[in-house]
């Protein structure tokens, strides 16, 4: 199942999708290397990151409710679910080969992307990769694949579940707007809407000091990673354990 999963994703232009990911959230990260004032900055690491994730806040619900869809669409074609069936597969089985198959892609991505950032991030005079530094990094980056993987199980869940072809592109523009908009105005609704978990990971804060404001370093979010975890987990043991599908659209 597993060479097949991979073989019919060559067809469905899921590596282009991958690309267009890994241009649109390393792309703001990029620009801000030209920046002199940002190579000065004492915590330029940690702004290349929150550039990172503010971009991914924006753009991840669309692309991967994309990836979700792409995978789930060539399986409506031709009745493929229905042979499958025939051949003795179980929906949850094939559902569960294309989670993990997606999931070992954006995890390949993300190593690369962070591997990126930190070579990038050198450029600066103040760049200093001690311990500290390299936990905070780690937590980091377990928070966001983990928000990642949920998104991607949780559009996947959709799409087996409704019958409208673009229901889950809509919820997916929606879950952006929602996201930015909670990051705007609330940490509590920040911690409540899933969009908007990639917002509490952010790492620098601005206070006022007189006349201007000054940069701080935010203390780690732990409960987004152990929130974002205990939801993946369900979401997959969901998916796992499905009974019903919806396994046309209209």
């Amino acid at each position: 199942m597993k060479n097949l999963e991979s073989k019919k994703n060559k067809k469905l232009g899921i590596n282009f999708l991958l690309f267009i990911i890994f241009t649109s959230q390393t792309l703001i990260p990029v620009g801000v290397t030209f920046s002199r004032t940002a190579l000065n900055s004492t915590y330029f690491l940690y702004e290349l990151l929150d550039a990172y994730f503010f971009i991914s806040l924006l753009v991840n619900p669309i692309l991967i409710s994309s990836l979700a869809k792409k995978v789930i669409e060539i399986e409506e074609k031709n009745n493929m679910w229905q042979l499958q069936i025939r051949l003795g597969e179980k929906v949850t089985d094939i559902l569960l080969n294309k989670f993990k198959n997606l999931s070992s892609k954006l995890l390949l991505l993300q190593i690369i992307q962070w591997i990126l950032v930190i070579v990038l991030s050198e450029k600066s005079k103040y760049f200093v990769f001690n311990m500290d530094v390299i936990i905070r990094l780690l937590l980091l980056f377990i928070a966001i694949l983990f928000i990642n993987l949920f998104s991607l199980a949780l559009f996947m869940i959709l799409e087996m579940k409704t019958k409208k072809v673009y229901l889950t592109s809509f919820l997916s523009i929606i879950g952006a707007l929602s996201g930015i908009i909670c990051m705007l105005t609330s940490r509590l609704l920040s911690y409540i809407n899933p969009f908007a978990w990639i917002s509490c990971l952010m790492n620098i804060s601005y206070i006022k000091e007189g006349d201007k404001f000054i940069k701080i370093l935010n203390p780690l979010q732990y409960y987004i990673t152990i929130i974002a975890l205990l939801f993946l987990v369900i979401s997959i043991v969901y998916m796992k354990n499905m009974k019903k599908f919806l396994l046309e659209k209209e």
